[in-house]
């Protein structure tokens, strides 16, 4: 960064890459917007990706994710069959969580206290998905969220932006 010299990675992406989590120091997780995911060594340019198309009756649109603890989290991003994905590296297993009624329309992901928080641009809500009980919640908050809103926790607060003109957080 202080001398703006910069290095670009080639990935297999089947449609445009969409969002990436850092494991570490090189490993660099990412979605496509569409139905694949994987991962790079920055260090090696060793890449690894997963395919699902086929595997689930309606194909996922990958879009945010979270690495958290050794695995990955994944949401739909236009699909309104499915929900969040949990991919462990270790066993190569995708574990899908549909949300029961509608899907999920995520447009940004974070980990905060142990639950997964979603900002769903199509009902204009923040999600949360607890894990342990594999419950989900739903709060209405009224915002134009947009399909290119973000969402981060400072360990204590949620903050998001909408994707709106003249939008706020």
């Amino acid at each position: 960064p202080v001398t703006g010299d910069y290095k670009g990675h080639y990935t297999i992406s089947g449609y445009e890459l969409y969002d990436i989590a850092l494991q570490d120091s090189e490993i660099v997780w990412w979605t496509d917007y569409c139905t694949m995911f994987g991962w790079l060594d920055s260090e090696t340019g060793a890449l690894n990706y997963w395919d699902t198309t086929g595997f689930y009756t309606n194909d996922p649109n990958l879009g945010p994710l979270v690495y958290h603890q050794d695995s990955l989290w994944m949401a739909d991003s236009l699909s309104s069959y499915n929900g969040l994905y949990h991919f462990y590296p270790q066993t190569d297993q995708l574990c899908m969580y549909k949300h029961p009624v509608n899907g999920i329309h995520a447009a940004d992901l974070v980990m905060h206290d142990g639950d997964i928080w979603a900002l769903d641009w199509f009902l204009d809500s923040l999600m949360r998905f607890d894990p342990d009980s594999e419950v989900w919640t739903k709060i209405v908050i009224s915002r134009d969220i947009g399909t290119n809103a973000m969402l981060q926790t400072d360990g204590t607060d949620l903050w998001f932006t909408e994707d709106v003109d003249d939008g706020d957080f």
